[in-house]
């Protein structure tokens, strides 16, 4: 049976198959730079709802404290200072150096959340995959072999002619035994016995031996007709496949 013939019988239009990639990096950074507005507010104000709740659980500003605090600011990187006084939710209606660290630190848990959410939203978004089809036309031969190496699994290529007859696929040659190739059972072997028949003596074994070579023959005739019928009907038959099969 030859391969190449039976695919280019087949003769499919078009294969597909099915990978898995995972989203690069740049997806979940535009992901998060689409949503950053409605992101940033949320964090405001979860941020501000969870300040407000622990100032109102507990105080925490002494006058030692504060002294403190000024001090290793004194010391502090600039940057760091810089950061340290930043404060995104300034209010002219609260003022006080309470509501003003409070703000602050507001601020600071704030920036945390934005971060954090940033970090886990590309995080996610990298180790997201997705399943996707691709769709190959008219593969030949070789491009079938190459897609069947790679994504035997997935893969699928409907044949555009899901019958074809065995005789278009098949060669097939029947081997007899060798007895039915020789010969004695060729016609005239067993007419040169009969004529030898007329010479000799009646009782000589050549005598009745000619009727088992024509017995002989006239059976290797039928097993030979019998095959090659029965070949015929075969070859006949249609050989029926809805999509590539492999090799």
């Amino acid at each position: 049976m030859s391969y190449s013939t039976y695919f280019d019988l087949c003769s499919p239009s078009a294969c597909t198959y099915s990978t898995t990639s995972r989203r690069n990096l740049s997806y979940g950074i535009t992901l998060f730079i689409s949503l950053y507005g409605g992101l940033t507010i949320i964090l405001r104000l979860v941020a501000s709802q969870c300040i407000d709740l622990i100032y109102r659980c507990k105080y925490r500003s002494t006058d030692a404290a504060e002294e403190d605090s000024n001090q290793q600011n004194q010391y502090s990187f600039k940057p760091i200072v810089s950061l340290k006084q930043l404060n995104l939710f300034k209010n002219i209606n609260l003022r006080a150096e309470e509501n003003i660290q409070q703000q602050k630190i507001t601020t600071r848990v704030y920036f945390i959340l934005l971060i954090g959410s940033m970090l886990v939203l590309c995080l996610v978004t990298s180790l997201d995959s997705q399943i996707e089809t691709i769709i190959v036309l008219n593969p030949s031969l070789t491009t079938y072999v190459s897609l069947e190496s790679k994504y035997s699994t997935t893969l699928r290529c409907p044949c555009a002619n899901k019958t074809m007859l065995y005789r278009t696929l098949l060669s097939l040659s029947p081997v007899f035994h060798q007895v039915c190739s020789s010969g004695f059972v060729q016609s005239d072997w067993i007419e040169q016995m009969i004529n030898s028949m007329r010479y000799r003596n009646p009782y000589d074994w050549r005598g009745s031996a000619y009727k088992q070579f024509q017995v002989l023959s006239d059976l290797c005739q039928l097993a030979n007709q019998t095959i090659i019928a029965a070949m015929d009907r075969f070859l006949s038959q249609s050989f029926i496949a809805s999509s590539v099969m492999n090799e």
